[in-house]
């Protein structure tokens, strides 16, 4: 009895001094591992077990996660794509000084919106994003003076509506560097091209100096000189006139730009009329030169971008995030 209770006390030294060590082993190896310490025996034995996969017995089971298999694991390998799904929504801006190389008094700013929905395939730090955009070109009525032209004369000014939209095919190709080296946040450049139809009206009506039944507008030059909307071709009674032909230069009589309600409806591409077709456009390019912005991937089901560029219509500043497609759990090869 005494020397089976020595084997005992010795088994069990052993089981302290190298079950910890077979963990720390067991660890080491990268993939998911589960270890096992085998219990008492009937005769008061005792025995350590280190096994890969499923084990028979009784006893204490520690799984170590694999470090690929984790969802903060963001770092992309090199040589396979990855693939994402997700939306975005830009701000498009024009400021004064766009606005003023073609009209001498305008608004200090317009600012209109873009949604849509993207697809991002990405490879070794490039992406392709094919893009559905819809732009909403929409402005309340305002005055614009014409360029190089009197700010006293009323022929040279005219009150400008949109209710014009636009649906885009365009794709974005993105070039990235990555600021961390685990891959949550890259430096991104590049830029976009497409093309889109565009819809809706734009109304461009003349004005005049005198009530004339149509709305008023606040002159931003002269406030003591109101501006009146031209519902009919007439001249009101000052006789300063306005909303005639001979108050315009290049315009045509019974030509004239003016109507009730919103105003005139300028053509477009495909109206047509005395002089032709309108010089409202129903296609229009879509140009992004330069996109800078960055990249950030917390984890991996989630993409977000934050960026700035000019465009053909001015700044714009976007915001997207994606859906990705990797699964959390796969090991990479």
């Amino acid at each position: 009895m005494r020397k089976l209770s020595c084997i005992g006390l010795v088994g069990g030294v052993a089981v302290a001094l190298f079950a910890p060590r077979a963990f720390a082993q067991a660890q080491d190896t990268g993939g998911t591992t589960t270890v096992t310490t085998g219990g008492t025996g009937g005769t008061g034995g005792t025995g350590s077990t280190a096994t890969t996969g499923t084990t028979a017995g009784t006893g204490t089971t520690a799984v170590v996660e694999d470090d690929n298999s984790r969802i903060t694991n963001v770092l992309e390998e090199k040589g396979k794509g990855y693939y994402f799904l997700g939306v975005n929504y830009r701000v498009n801006l024009i400021p004064a000084f766009i606005i003023n190389l073609f009209v001498d008094q305008g608004p200090n700013l317009v600012a209109t919106s873009t949604i849509g929905l993207s697809f991002d395939y990405r490879k070794d730090h490039f992406s392709i994003i094919p893009c559905l955009n819809f732009s909403d070109y929409t402005m309340a009525p305002i005055l614009f003076l014409q360029k190089n032209k009197s700010p006293t004369d009323p022929g040279d000014w005219g009150v400008v509506q949109s209710q014009l939209q636009a649906v885009y095919l365009t794709v974005d190709l993105l070039w990235s560097v990555p600021l961390v080296k685990t891959g949550q946040v890259d430096f991104e450049f590049g830029f976009a091209v497409g093309l889109g139809g565009v819809f809706g009206n734009l109304y461009n009506t003349w004005v005049a100096d005198a009530p004339t039944g149509g709305n008023q507008y606040n002159n931003p030059i002269n406030q003591n000189q109101p501006f009146y909307q031209c519902i009919a071709a007439m001249n009101p009674p000052t006789g300063q006139g306005g909303c005639l032909a001979s108050n315009h230069s290049g315009a045509t009589v019974g030509q004239e730009k003016v109507g009730t309600g919103n105003g005139y409806r300028e053509r477009n591409w495909f109206d047509s009329g005395p002089n032709g077709s309108g010089s409202v456009p129903t296609i229009f390019p879509w140009l992004e030169l330069p996109i800078l912005g960055f990249r950030i991937k917390p984890i991996k089901e989630l993409e977000m971008r934050l960026q700035g560029g000019f465009s053909i219509t001015g700044f714009f500043f976007n915001f997207a995030a994606y859906y990705g497609f990797e699964n959390p759990k796969s090991t990479p090869h």
